[in-house]
């Protein structure tokens, strides 16, 4: 369905955006540029990263408050953030699994916020449930070297995310995605 025409103003008096069939068009005084949708969605996201090293510069900087790390939308190259999960009371009692884990997740390439949220969606797909977020930190192949999970770390490489269940009580892995 094609939205119907309108048009908002961005910044008062300067910068407006026209939704017109098929289109996008941004109007800068007498200047237009129409865009596709994913032209826009490329323009949308380079000002928002933009602006986010902006007021990171400017927190640097001591000009402006700092940015609130959670909020921050700018992309992380690699994030590891655990979460201590217990058994889901209503899972199936007859699959073997332990009454608690940890979940060891490597995201790759996302915001602070949005790297919890994508394990807090993955785990909430399964039979557990999440009852704390004891570490999120931002990681490079050093953390790993020299231990098991550089395994794990170089496989988020390629499939971006990559989640290790981990039995709290032996220390052994019982599922890997």
């Amino acid at each position: 369905m094609e939205p119907t025409n309108s048009r908002t103003e961005l910044i008062a008096g300067q910068l407006f955006l026209e939704t017109v069939p098929s289109t996008l068009r941004l109007a800068i005084g007498e200047t237009t540029l129409d865009l596709s949708p994913d032209d826009a969605m490329i323009v949308a996201r380079a000002l928002t990263e933009a602006a986010a090293a902006h007021a990171t510069a400017a927190a640097a900087a001591g000009e402006e408050e700092e940015v609130d790390p959670d909020m921050d939308p700018k992309r992380i190259p690699m994030q590891f953030v655990v979460l201590d999960v217990e058994r889901d009371p209503e899972a199936d009692p007859d699959e073997a699994m332990p009454p608690n884990a940890e979940v060891c997740c490597w995201i790759k390439e996302q915001s602070r916020a949005n790297a919890v949220h994508v394990a807090v969606g993955w785990v909430n797909e399964s039979d557990w449930i999440i009852t704390n977020v004891s570490e999120h930190r931002t990681v490079d192949r050093t953390d790993f070297e020299g231990t098991e999970l550089l395994a794990y770390y170089e496989q988020a490489l390629t499939d971006d995310e990559v989640f290790l269940y981990v039995t709290t009580d032996e220390n052994e892995a019982i599922e890997g995605e």
